[in-house]
Order: structure tokens, then C-alpha cells, then sequence
């Protein structure tokens, strides 16, 4: 069987799932399934497969009649999913040759802009969610109640061998004061109250390590403001040894934010860490509360659970064993590459698919019309707007304007990636709609003393 994976990119999260999903794929069945990668952007994880994988950029000039022919000779396409301005680019222009496809979503489809779109859910595909939460978006349900045999949930999981290594030789430590993050740091995936939760944990004593970027210079003179201080250390090549050396780890995600997987919280119970999250659904499918971490309400609740953890050792050491339990039982990337190959190898007997072109003829701004049908939950009225970019704009702008208003959901619409309109910008530079909408947010938030991380 021929699978060819097409990615906007691999790295990180997703990067770190396909690393263990082909080594698994290589001890089970050798050469018998051949996995060929197709990447939209760049590749920075798998440089072992890179001789498999196309490295194709921006407008794929020259590059995506190549692109299209692998895929037309794939037995069954799987496309890894989350709102990027490529992908959206190429499924939406009808450039995907008919087949049988599957789509494994590695974002929740919960919030806007990180949706999973109608015409990807009412395809026909297989659609894998990487968390049970995603059967509850607004879009999912009805669908799901209706057609339940193409969707299925299959939590993504890399490797976590080596975590559980460091996690089964993991001793109960003497002063539990050495705190881990490691993630994304920046305002589109932190919480609001993140510099205060570190700040005010510093203040306590801990040792805070923050391991990731892009911003986490910024992010550690807010915790300095604060009368704090963290040991940030940029985006390092592995994250083991710092879960070797720290006791606990704190994920203050805001709410609404794009992840589902989390292998970062995975990777920390794996290696014996209690782990303390918000309330969102991703982290709260992954954390068993008062078993392998707190789940919490408030940022005032997050400081609190993490000071029950550090000074209760007999908590510490129940909690430690239990998260090993349950990824050992509910996390394994074997069980999860049989599953995938189980779901993908099922395709074969089913009707091939074809996505058919998604921008009317005649639209004068392809970009923004893209970010819209990627973004909201109701894009029904983009007909009535799509040849004239600067209503279409204004209209667009106020579906998300309140959440501007919010620091929570703020970060998801003003960051430089994610899906915003600033990183379908980059992409679509040519566009005035998305030009005058990132112009928009701009002025709104410098009026109401907000900020903007985009360009």
C-alpha cells in the first residue's frame, strides 16, 4: 500500500507524531507499506526520510505538477490538517487529484480561526480527529450524529520509549521547586495570566525553565515587570533532558488555542512529571484531574495545584506513577501507526474522492476569500461579498471583533501564524481584502491600547 503524505510542513508536534508513526510503520511492516511525504512549506523534522520528501515553497512554481502526479499514483492520500494559507490554497483551487483520501485534523476545529472547514468535514473522506474533543464543534456534530463511519478519533502520539526510560528511574525528589514549560511561547497559544502564574512562582521560590520561542524574550521581560524571573532558552533539539531535571510541568494554554496532540504534556508524563493545565478540551483529554496533574479553572487555582503538588511528596509520587500508567495504556505510537494503517488500508475499498474548487469564478480577491471559508464556522454570505474586497473586509472583521477585545482570544486573529490574517497575508500578499483586514486590526487595537504581534 502507497501512502503519500501532504503536509503544510512537518515539525514540531505534527513532526514529532509522523517521526514515530514511520518508525513504527518500519519495525511492524518494513517496506511493505511505502510512506512518501509531500510537504507544502518546509520539512524541518524527518531529515531520515528527507530522500522521500519534496520540499515544495510559496507558489510551488515548477513543482506541483510533480506534487500532483505523486498523489495520483498514492493507493490512499492522507493530508495532515490545520488552517495554513498553502494548504488552504491548494485543496481549495480544486488542485487535488481525485482519490481515496483521509484527513487526520491536528487542530481541534473548536474555536475560529482554527476550524476544521464544511467542505472538508461533508467531503466523504475519512476524517481522523486527534482529539475526542473535536466531535463537539459546531460544524462536527450533526455530521458525526449522521455519518459516524467517516470519522473516527485516534489520539497522536510520537514515540515515548526514552520518556519512560527517565520516568521508571524517576525518584521522588527531596524539594519539588524546579518547573518545566515547553511550547510554543507566544500570545496565540499562551494564557493571558502566564506571566503572572510564573512570575508569582518565582517569587515562591521555583526554578522555572521555558523551553521554546518565538517570543520568549518578550515573554520573559513580562515575568521581569512582574518582579520575577525564568530561564528561558529558545527552541533546543529535544526536550528530554530538560524533563530529566525538573519536577513538575506547568502548560498555561489560553483558551480556544489551536493544539489537540500535545505531545509536550505526553513527553512530561511519560517521564514521571505531574502535569497542571487549564481547563481546555485538548489538555483535559490528555490529564486525568487529581490523577496525573490538576486541571485549572483560573490562573489563582494553577498556582495553587502546583504548591499542593511541590509540597505533598506522597501526591507527587502517586501522581508520577499514574501518568506513566496511563500513557503507557493509552499513548502507544504502535497501537496508534496499526490503527492508522487498520483506518487508511480500509479506503481502499471505498469510493475514490474529489474536492472540487472551492473560489467562485470571478473572485477578484482569492486570499481573503480562502482565510474566510478556512476560518468561521458560517461562511454562507462570502458569495455576496467576493468582488468587492473592502466590504468583504468589514464584513469579515466583524464576525471576530469582539474577540479582540478579549486577551484570551485575541492572540489567535494577531499572531504572524495559526491561520490569522496576518500569516494568510504573507502568503497572499497580493490580496487588498487582507491587507485592509490586518489594517483594520491594527487600528482597533492601537484605539483600545491593545497590541499585535503580525507584521
Amino acid at each position: 500500500m502507497r501512502v503519500t503524505h501532504l503536509s503544510p510542513h512537518l515539525g514540531g508536534g505534527v513532526g514529532t507524531v509522523v517521526d514515530g508513526f514511520m518508525e513504527a510503520c518500519s519495525e511492524l511492516y518494513g517496506r511493505d507499506h511505502l510512506n512518501q511525504y509531500r510537504c507544502l512549506e518546509t520539512c524541518t523534522k524527518l531529515p531520515a526520510f528527507a530522500a522521500e520528501s519534496a520540499f515544495l515553497r510559496d507558489s510551488m512554481a515548477g513543482l506541483e505538477d510533480i506534487l500532483i502526479s505523486d498523489l495520483s499514483d498514492a493507493d490512499v492520500i492522507l493530508c495532515h490538517y490545520w488552517n495554513n494559507p498553502h494548504l488552504a490554497r491548494f485543496l481549495s483551487l480544486g488542485r487535488l487529484p481525485e482519490g481515496r483520501l483521509v484527513f487526520w485534523a491536528h487542530n481541534s476545529g473548536l474555536e475560529e480561526p482554527h476550524i476544521i472547514p464544511d467542505y472538508v468535514i461533508n467531503s466523504g473522506a475519512l476524517i481522523l480527529f486527534s482529539t475526542p474533543a473535536s466531535v463537539n464543534a459546531v460544524n462536527v456534530r450533526s455530521r458525526v450524529n449522521l455519518h459516524s463511519d467517516y470519522f473516527y478519533t485516534l489520539p497522536s502520539t510520537r514515540s515515548l520509549s526514552s520518556h519512560l526510560e527517565v520516568g521508571l528511574s524517576r525518584m521522588a525528589p527531596k524539594n519539588s521547586n524546579r518547573l518545566l514549560y515547553a511550547g510554543t511561547v507566544s500570545a496565540s497559544k499562551m494564557h493571558p495570566d502566564s506571566g503572572l502564574i510564573f512570575s508569582t512562582l518565582s517569587k515562591l521560590g521555583f526554578h522555572i525553565d521555558v523551553v521554546g520561542g518565538d517570543q520568549e524574550s518578550k515573554f520573559a521581560a513580562e515575568v521581569s515587570g512582574l518582579g520575577g524571573r525564568v530561564s528561558v532558552h529558545g527552541w533546543v533539539n529535544g526536550v528530554i533532558g530538560f524533563l530529566e531535571k525538573s519536577d513538575i510541568f506547568i502548560y498555561p494554554l489560553r483558551r480556544g488555542h489551536y493544539g489537540t496532540g500535545e505531545q509536550v504534556i505526553l513527553e512530561a508524563m511519560a517521564s514521571g512529571l505531574p502535569v497542571v493545565v487549564f481547563d481546555n478540551a485538548a489538555e483535559s483529554a490528555i490529564v486525568s484531574n487529581g490523577e496525573t496533574g490538576f486541571i485549572a479553572k483560573t490562573a489563582a487555582e494553577f498556582i495553587e495545584y502546583v504548591i499542593r503538588i511541590a509540597s505533598d511528596k506522597q501526591l507527587y509520587a502517586l501522581m508520577s506513577t499514574q501518568g506513566i500508567a496511563r500513557v503507557k495504556e493509552n499513548f502507544d505510537s504502535v497501537v496508534m501507526t496499526k490503527t492508522l494503517l487498520g483506518k487508511i488500508g480500509a479506503q481502499l475499498s471505498r469510493p475514490k474522492v474529489k474536492i472540487p474548487r472551492q473560489v467562485p469564478n470571478g473572485c477578484v480577491d482569492i486570499g481573503l476569500h480562502l482565510f474566510h471559508i478556512h476560518s468561521f464556522f458560517d461562511s454562507s454570505l462570502e458569495s455576496d461579498f467576493s468582488l468587492n474586497s473592502e466590504d468583504y473586509a468589514k464584513h469579515i472583521f466583524q464576525r471576530f471583533i469582539h474577540d479582540l477585545g478579549s486577551p484570551e482570544k485575541r492572540g489567535a486573529w494577531t499572531s504572524q501564524t495559526k491561520g490569522s490574517p496576518f500569516h494568510y497575508l504573507n502568503v497572499f500578499p497580493e490580496s487588498v481584502g487582507l491587507r485592509l483586514l490586518c489594517s483594520l486590526i491594527r487600528e482597533h487595537l492601537i484605539c483600545h491600547a491593545g497590541e499585535v504581534t503580525g507584521p
